[in-house]
């Protein structure tokens, strides 16, 4: 038996202990897959291929937990081809056939970007019609590669400029122009007729400026007739933040009122810490951030996906990204459940 497929026969195993335990349990520790099934909403968590491969106790929680997984980093481009037209697949094959074997569905994050670029397409000096052709190489190898196989792909990732109107620059901008979006969009509809086509961004979590310009861009797409099935909201937020689920709400109405599905794609809620331990306090109001966020998918008629970036500390990408900041998901470096998790288990219940 190979390598991972002794972590996927060790991670079913324990699912099943799990199971078997929660019978004996209040309803409200039932795993949440299980509690989401029941409310017909996905509940996912972005998984990074070393913790698939080399933890095997992160794994065990995965299955037991989650029924959706997202590529963290393996099908970004700088990953998947690392070298024009070499393509490696190694590492996305291994995420997609781990979600099969556990009947999870599975998000596609992302085809077009402007950061995880490779050097061969970060310096590129391309023609227009040069660069469409290898922008539509790349998205139909990849997405027909896993045609009927992935249900939701982010096909364009933070186009909003990070400082200022506009869109963020990157290597298509420069070379195509803003309709590289749209040409992205019928790219993959057309290697996938079937899977679930969004864009996806950040802070258009709750109403402001830059939600605005999120929805006024999805709709510019609607309007087009580009081939766009949803809007996918981000939510990177600190335990300090003050939000309610009626804000989630107001954005998701929102959107569809685009006629566009809304989905969770990136939850964590970090947590101020400069080398101490969270407080009790700490926890609380991380809790009724993840809660508020999840009840806001719950209250809307639009929104069926809520997958977190990370499921437990051990494997959280914020340490890295913020230093200082840290304990942002579920569970802790011990696997050990957070108040935060007791608040997706109540709000599902």
């Amino acid at each position: 038996m190979s390598r991972t497929g002794w972590f996927l026969a060790f991670a079913l195993a324990a699912a099943g202990v799990a199971g078997c335990a929660a019978d004996e349990k209040v309803r409200r520790d039932e795993p949440l897959r299980v509690l989401g099934a029941e409310q017909g909403i996905r509940v996912g968590t972005a998984i990074d291929d070393d913790a698939l491969v080399d933890d095997p106790d992160f794994v065990a929680v995965a299955v037991r937990e989650v029924d959706m997984v997202v590529s963290e980093n393996v099908m970004k481009w700088s990953s998947i081809q690392p070298e024009r037209g070499e393509f490696d697949f190694e590492a996305a094959d291994r995420l997609v056939e781990f979600a099969e074997a556990n009947g999870m569905a599975i998000r596609g994050h992302a085809l077009v970007w402007s950061r995880q670029l490779p050097d061969w397409v970060d310096e590129a000096d391309w023609s227009r019609d040069e660069a469409i052709e290898v922008l539509r190489e790349h998205i139909t190898s990849v997405v027909g590669r896993y045609r009927g196989r992935i249900e939701q792909w982010d096909v364009v990732n933070e186009p909003l400029a990070r400082d200022g109107d506009g869109l963020e620059p990157n290597p298509w901008l420069q070379m195509i122009g803003p309709d590289h979006i749209e040409l992205a969009f019928e790219f993959a509809r057309s290697a996938d007729p079937e899977a679930e086509l969004f864009v996806n961004d950040f802070d258009g979590s709750f109403p402001g400026d830059r939600t605005d310009r999120l929805l006024a861009l999805a709709g510019d797409l609607v309007d087009v007739g580009v081939p766009i099935d949803g809007v996918g909201l981000q939510f990177h937020h600190r335990a300090a933040d003050s939000f309610g689920a009626e804000d989630v709400v107001a954005v998701f109405d929102r959107i569809d009122s685009l006629g566009l599905q809304a989905a969770v794609t990136e939850a964590d809620v970090r947590i101020e810490l400069d080398g101490r331990d969270p407080t009790e306090a700490d926890l609380t109001a991380q809790a009724e951030l993840f809660g508020a966020i999840l009840q806001g998918c719950l209250d809307a008629g639009n929104c069926d996906t809520f997958v977190m970036w990370g499921l437990t500390d051990r494997w959280s990408w914020i340490p890295d990204a913020f230093p200082g900041e840290g304990a942002a998901t579920t569970f802790d470096t011990n696997d050990v459940p957070k108040p935060a998790h007791e608040a997706l288990q109540l709000a599902l219940s």
